[in-house]
């Protein structure tokens, strides 16, 4: 008898296998982290969001369930996942109000719920505004058991101040979480460079030195840049440029 093969030219990707705790899991089991550990966590997640925004991709479904903490290595190593309803950032939704509502209620930014087309990076910042607000309290902002309730306390900010549920956060950090959970877009930061500039005071001395570069505001990188570009003593010129990763610098 004879066999014959039929091969077939079938598209696939090819993904990295990462084991470990979903950060949700994390939380769930542990309650509240310590500030300088959630800030080691969220640091690398929002570079990796960032690193989305600049190829024009909004997430739109940021949650404490779709970021993996990547175990093994010495610093934490949390994987963003699930881009499976982003969108491109000019690209506006064929969904309207009424329709279908795409995201995760608790993390939706209220122009998230009101109108889906509206979303852009902004509403990613809110989202990861309240993944901290997780990370330091051990719960959620918004714990409303009606779907209606839920909507409603979103729309209107309506949630409990992070440190009336844990008073070791520092005023400070409060502010900033609070800051990028703000229910207008204007009001958050003007980019996750600037929330995460604004995390690395709370970071411990080894994380603070490996992100800073990387979220540094425009003047920083600028003298950064002007101490790299100078002529060595053998006449050659440093790389100035910012390092970016989408998931964590190079030590």
């Amino acid at each position: 008898t004879e066999t014959r093969h039929v091969v077939r030219k079938l598209p696939y990707s090819v993904m990295e296998y990462v084991e470990g705790p979903t950060l949700g899991q994390l939380v769930k089991d542990e309650g509240p982290l310590p500030v300088q550990r959630a800030i080691a966590l969220m640091l690398p997640v929002l570079s990796a969001v960032d690193a989305a925004h600049d190829a024009g991709v909004v997430h739109r479904d940021l949650k404490p369930p779709n970021i993996i903490v990547a175990s093994g290595g010495a610093l934490p190593d949390p994987k963003v996942l699930d881009f499976g309803i982003a969108k491109p950032g000019d690209e506006e939704s064929n969904l309207t109000q009424g329709e279908t509502m795409l995201g995760t209620p608790e993390y939706m930014a209220p122009e998230q719920i009101s109108e889906t087309k509206e979303a852009d990076a902004r509403t990613d910042q809110y989202a990861l505004g309240c993944i901290l607000y997780d990370c330091l309290t051990g719960r959620r902002a918004f714990r409303q058991k009606h779907f209606v309730e839920l909507l409603q306390a979103v729309s209107e900010g309506d949630f409990p101040a992070p440190r009336d549920l844990n008073d070791g956060i520092p005023e400070a950090l409060e502010a900033v979480v609070l800051k990028a959970m703000n229910v207008d877009p204007e009001s958050r930061f003007p980019s996750l460079q600037s929330f995460g500039h604004a995390l690395l005071p709370f970071a411990e001395v080894d994380v603070r030195a490996r992100w800073s570069l990387t979220f540094a505001e425009e003047d920083d990188r600028s003298s950064i840049s002007d101490i790299h570009d100078r002529p060595t003593l053998d006449g050659t010129e440093k790389n100035g440029e910012k390092s970016r990763s989408t998931a964590a610098p190079p030590p």
